[in-house]
């Protein structure tokens, strides 16, 4: 049968907070989603373009736990990067009531931060298994 795409989808849901891509129309949403597990299926390089369907919302393989898990980290890195990039969007950001406490500087470190390690980590994992637990 293969492993659902939304089982991915839900994992990255479940390490990220956006109440941004909560108010998106769902279409939308899915767009995105499947945007960046596209990217990260990519730079996995574990898995062929016939083992995933988005039509059928459905990989053809079963994914293990451990290989959502790396796709989930690697829509994360894709998912947070045009926020660190976009100039006019972290401007926003930083002049909402709820960072005006807060140094803009420390706040785009530690994205910048989150960024890195969850590349350093999708990178370091997705090897890792390849190596050591792959098919």
């Amino acid at each position: 049968m293969g492993t659902d795409i939304n089982d991915v989808y839900g994992k990255f849901r479940n390490k990220i907070t956006d109440y941004d891509l909560l108010e998106l129309p769902s279409l939308v949403e899915e767009e995105m989603l499947g945007d960046y597990l596209k990217s990260a299926v990519a730079k996995y390089n574990k898995f062929s373009g016939s083992d995933i369907h988005f039509d059928e919302e459905a990989f053809n393989v079963d994914l293990t736990d451990d290989q959502i898990d790396i796709l989930a980290t690697g829509m994360v890195y894709y998912w947070i990067s045009p926020k660190v990039y976009d100039t006019d969007k972290m401007h926003n950001i930083f002049n909402t009531k709820d960072f005006q406490g807060f140094s803009p500087e420390k706040i785009l470190n530690r994205m910048k931060e989150i960024r890195d390690q969850s590349y350093r980590d999708f990178r370091y994992d997705s090897i890792e298994e390849s190596f050591l637990g792959g098919n």
